[in-house]
């Protein structure tokens, strides 16, 4: 069955928190962040797509994969979080497990490139936990460059991520 994007839409936000969820478990599950979303259901996480969603008038945009109607997978991109104008960011980039391994991945973050490059972009980055190759990984078999790593804290667990950039 064919891969289908599409704007995300209101309505959209419980159903990309339980995509939210279930990417998080299976991406996290071998790092200190694998209880974090175990202790919050989805219906907690929804806020963080309606308020996504109510950010596209400064940028923000969030599209949904679909594969017979039902959503197997998400991407949020938009403007860097640095303020350069021609620089964007991937938020966040999740799928259903059951959407592992049939490309939907990598539609997702074509169509967000697609859309950076209409904006006139000329870098798109992405953080992603150094612990997650599979993430690592991902943005490496696309060519993008590691351009550094940074610690924070989450909840009282330090994290560490790697900076992905390519030009556009």
């Amino acid at each position: 069955m064919d891969i289908a994007i599409r704007q995300a839409e209101a309505g959209d936000a419980p159903t990309c928190a339980e995509v939210h969820v279930e990417g998080w478990a299976m991406a996290y599950r071998d790092t200190p962040l694998r209880d974090h979303l175990a202790r919050r259901p989805p219906e907690d996480r929804a806020s963080i797509w309606t308020k996504l969603l109510a950010d596209h008038a400064r940028g923000k945009r969030l599209w949904v994969a679909t594969r017979g109607g039902y959503v197997v997978g998400l991407v949020a991109a938009g403007p860097g979080r640095t303020g350069v104008p021609d620089a964007f960011d991937v938020y966040a980039l999740y799928q259903r497990a059951s959407a592992l391994g049939t490309g939907v991945a990598k539609t997702l973050l074509d169509h967000a490139i697609a859309d950076a490059r209409s904006r006139a972009a000329r870098t798109f980055g992405a953080w992603s936990l150094v612990e997650n190759r599979a993430a690592c990984a991902f943005y490496e078999r696309r060519g993008w460059t590691a351009l550094g790593e940074r610690t924070t804290d989450h909840e009282g667990s330090p994290i560490v991520e790697r900076r992905y950039e390519c030009m556009l």
